[in-house]
């Protein structure tokens, strides 16, 4: 894997290569600064396969040089992961949401390092051979089905809708949220009530744009929003976001519909599309009680699984003074952790 590493500490940049070429990564070349990188990425004669930015770097930082690489046709898929010794959760989620992946906090412990390289290798195989999937698409007109077929439980990577990102990046932001950070955040889930039908009767081009618009309109009502959502398979998506989230309300479900019937959605053969989101119930993850950082996103998705729509009397539960008082002892503890 072709890795190119990009800090403005010379010494940081001596420790990580060797470490990483102990792991079996000898294939790194370096940066000290963004405007290095951003040359040595156009001049590279292929594309690097991984990317790793030092988030705090003089002039340009590492997340706009982040969204400057994501501008590139070659970059957008690239794993980056983002290197920093900042834990504020704020700078973690506008690198997330300029494309970054995945991100490692100094000083590196080498076991980490490993593990976030790894899971970026395996980000790569697994475009690799989707982008195989398109090359047959664009040369062999007759495969085009072929090429974008899924399994009805595969949980496929939509791109190009703002917030969304592929499961596994959606995994890895949760996973390394603090236990305070964890219960200052909520899940909500999001199911198309025909997915079988439409798996059973759309192309497998019209599934997939049908899944990404239905992605686009539930982006839509977070746009002021700082949220990751995945495409989780089987016709549900899962969102993260803040608790108390103004976005998170009684109409959320009505807005989110409203946007996907605005669409008039319709197959390549101008077949009109009737498509029925429903929206679950926020959840949560208890600062009190152990519980793994991802079971607020499996319970959002295990209660949104059997909803048929709109619930009748249904309102959003809104955090009362009590729950207010939790949030703020949270958050201290975040600050410790």
């Amino acid at each position: 894997m072709r890795i190119l590493a990009v800090d403005d500490d010379q010494m940081l940049l001596d420790l990580l290569v060797p470490s990483m070429a102990h792991m079996g990564y000898t294939d790194v070349d370096t940066a000290l600064s963004a405007r290095e990188a951003f040359d040595i990425i156009m001049n590279a004669p292929q594309p690097y396969e991984c990317i790793l930015l030092d988030i705090q770097m003089p002039e340009t930082d590492g997340i706009e040089l982040c969204s400057m690489i994501r501008m590139l046709d070659d970059y957008k898929t690239t794993p980056i992961v983002m290197l920093t010794a900042m834990t504020d959760r704020a700078y973690i989620d506008k690198a997330f949401a300029a494309g970054a992946v995945d991100y490692i906090t100094k000083p590196f412990d080498g076991l980490e390092v490993g593990t976030r390289l790894r899971i970026a290798q395996r980000m790569v195989e697994d475009r690799k051979a989707v982008t195989d999937k398109v090359f047959a698409l664009n040369t062999l007109k007759t495969k085009v089905n072929e090429a974008y077929r899924f399994k009805r439980e595969t949980a496929i990577s939509i791109e190009d809708v703002p917030g969304v990102v592929d499961h596994l990046v959606l995994e890895n932001y949760v996973l390394q949220l603090s236990r305070g950070q964890s219960f200052l955040s909520t899940a909500i889930g999001f199911r198309i009530v025909e997915f079988d039908r439409l798996f059973g009767s759309l192309s497998a081009p019209d599934l997939y744009y049908t899944l990404a618009d239905v992605a686009e309109a539930i982006s839509e009502q977070f746009r002021n929003s700082s949220f990751l959502m995945a495409y989780m398979g089987n016709g549900m998506y899962g969102l993260v976001t803040s608790r108390g989230d103004p976005a998170i309300g009684p109409e959320l479900q009505d807005a989110v519909q409203g946007a996907v019937d605005a669409m008039e959605l319709s197959t390549e053969d101008g077949i009109p599309c009737e498509i029925t989101v429903a929206t679950g119930l926020p959840q949560t993850n208890s600062i009190f009680f152990g519980s793994s950082a991802m079971a607020m996103v499996h319970a959002a998705l295990d209660d949104v699984r059997h909803r048929e729509g709109r619930i009748p009397g249904f309102a959003f539960r809104r955090p009362s003074d009590d729950a207010a008082r939790l949030d703020a002892h949270a958050e201290r503890l975040s600050r410790m952790t």
